[in-house]
């Protein structure tokens, strides 16, 4: 009988699909110990379906195929990118030969979580480019999966690391000889349940998480017009997005806005604590999780109050670095001293009690060693009894500035 292909997009997808599992990589020439001794292991070469000659098989053949139950693949070889390991011998003995580490930071709690191997688990990893001994990805995926697992005591599973960004730095790390690198602990978009008294502005200092951040999570809600009640439930971004560039490792700076106080450590040992200012009531500081994202030795800024028939005022603040968004575009941060219009400046030029329009002031010398001091990317903790110390240093300064 005369047997036809009826659906040659379906054979097509079905193989795609199957291609998937008969597809094998070629596998890089690598390295393995014996005893005290490193060796090479020879490359291996792989194969891949020719999908466009297997459907055309099939389609002329499609009566033998239902026949005879069997179709033959057209598998084409895959070449290794290198088939030698031997000009790297001796790069990859040093390389192996040091104890791997991955460290896992999260800069929120202010935790470093410490993974390792043990040497021939390592030496397996590690494979022959063209270029320079590189990672062999597949290989090293499933320690990386299992690390992962361990990030969260909950069911919730908030905290993850990003498997990319995990290769990207070990790939760097193994090109320059290295057999440690630290990779950032992330976190994922979850809920809140709506309680007694919460407004949105309220929810926003008590998570860390601006308001404006928060609205655009939920953007089918208006929280100026909507009635919040209690068990609602609510959408929060994830918590990285007030921290989008590398942190600095080592440093930290701590405002606690109870006691108007700043305190700042490099590798938990305190460099610097003086009082501060804060935004008034009606212009408060953010409390959460920042960082340092730009530095300006003069900026300016307004307010509605020094509006008037004549327009908009503008004050200049000295060594402003700014931390987080009020909203887009507008940006509050730390500063030192703040002309205003009429030639006087805010406070009088004093410090410890609520003056500023949101920043956090200090005094203008003391302003500069932190301008000087804090590369973008330094974490910044602001803690409050709204919002408590999330690390502990956090915890630290919040003790020895008088508590929250």
């Amino acid at each position: 009988p005369y047997v036809s292909l009826g659906d040659e997009l379906a054979a097509q997808t079905y193989l795609l699909d199957l291609s998937l599992q008969a597809n094998v990589a070629p596998f890089n020439a690598g390295y393995r110990w014996v005893g005290e001794e490193l060796e090479t292991v020879a490359a291996r070469e792989g194969k891949t379906m020719d999908v466009a000659a297997t459907l055309s098989d099939l389609m002329n053949a499609a009566q033998t195929v239902v026949q005879t139950r069997q179709l033959d693949l057209v598998m084409l070889p895959v070449a290794p990118s290198l088939e030698n390991a031997d000009r790297y011998l001796e790069a990859a003995r040093d390389l192996t030969s040091q104890t791997f580490q991955l460290v896992g930071y999260d800069p929120f709690v202010d935790q470093e979580i410490a993974w390792s191997t043990d040497r021939d688990t390592f030496t397996s990893w590690i494979e022959a480019g063209p270029d320079g001994l590189d990672l062999r990805a597949d290989t090293f995926r499933p320690f990386l999966d299992a690390q992962a697992r361990t990030l969260n005591d909950t069911a919730d599973g908030l905290r993850f690391i990003e498997p990319t960004d995990v290769m990207e730095k070990l790939h760097g790390a193994i090109r320059a000889g290295v057999a440690s690198t630290t990779v950032r602990i992330r976190y994922r978009s979850t809920s809140y349940e709506v309680v007694s008294g919460d407004t949105g502005n309220r929810i926003a200092r008590k998570t860390g998480i601006p308001f404006f951040l928060i609205q655009q999570a939920n953007p089918n809600l208006d929280f100026e017009t909507t009635t919040l009640y209690v068990g609602d439930t609510i959408q929060l971004p994830s918590r990285d997005l007030v921290l989008p560039i590398d942190p600095v490792p080592g440093k930290r700076i701590v405002v606690n806005l109870n006691t108007q106080s700043l305190v700042a450590y490099e590798n938990g040992a305190e460099v610097f604590n003086w009082p501060i200012s804060s935004g008034l009531p009606n212009a408060p500081t953010s409390p959460g999780i920042f960082q340092i994202l730009t530095h300006n030795d003069v900026a300016s800024g307004s307010s509605y109050t020094l509006c008037g028939d004549r327009g908009c005022g503008q004050w200049q603040m000295y060594w402003f670095m700014g931390i987080y968004e009020v909203i887009p575009g507008l940006m509050n941060g730390f500063h030192g001293a703040v002309l205003l219009p009429g030639g006087q400046y805010l406070g009088g030029g004093n410090v410890g009690q609520p003056y500023t329009f949101g920043c956090v002031m200090s005094r203008d010398d003391q302003a500069q060693q932190l301008y000087e001091w804090a590369a973008e990317g330094t974490v910044v903790e602001i803690i409050s009894n709204e919002f408590q110390p999330q690390s502990d240093l956090g915890r630290a300064a919040a003790e020895l500035t008088g508590g929250i």
